[in-house]
């Protein structure tokens, strides 16, 4: 084996634990996984009406999809941890029909949106939009966390394996 080989198998096997850390973290830190998804896709929504080539707007857009993309995941494990059992069906019906039903709205709104604004206008509204969003999470999620903690919300997530 040459240094060369060395190297790659190091840097092979840092990626496959970068790789499991990252791909556990949902399960380490569920209650603050869905505001960087919400960040990422904001953020990255909003650098697309910046876009400068369109080799940059092909990178933005492919970080924009990664951000949502991870979003249903941990949208479904939020719900799953914090409903009720009896509840659950329903509640992730609901949430499957809104992400469906979000696209095809977001797409007649996107394209009015554009019509009248223009796309460079329209993502950056979206990105500014997705940001206070991210930021509402953030500080609901965090005080329901707080909550927990302190014990006053036990009731709500009583019929909750994970209470």
């Amino acid at each position: 084996m040459t240094i060369r080989s060395f190297q790659q198998n190091g840097f092979t096997i840092t990626l496959l634990f970068l790789g499991w850390f990252v791909s556990s973290m949902d399960r380490m830190f569920i209650n603050i996984a869905i505001v960087p998804t919400i960040l990422v896709f904001s953020l990255f929504a909003g650098l697309s009406g910046v876009a400068w080539s369109v080799t940059s707007l092909l990178v933005i857009r492919f970080i924009f999809g990664l951000g949502e993309g991870a979003f249903p995941g941990a949208a479904t494990k939020l719900m799953s941890e914090n409903v009720a059992p009896e509840k659950r069906t329903r509640t992730q019906s609901v949430l499957l029909v809104a992400i469906t039903l979000g696209g095809f709205v977001a797409s007649l709104g996107g394209a009015y949106f554009i019509t009248q604004i223009g796309w460079r206008n329209t993502y950056l509204s979206l990105g500014i939009l997705g940001v206070i969003l991210a930021l509402m999470y953030f500080l609901f999620l965090r005080s329901l966390v707080m909550g927990l903690f302190l014990g006053k919300t036990k009731k709500l997530f009583a019929a909750t394996p994970h209470s």
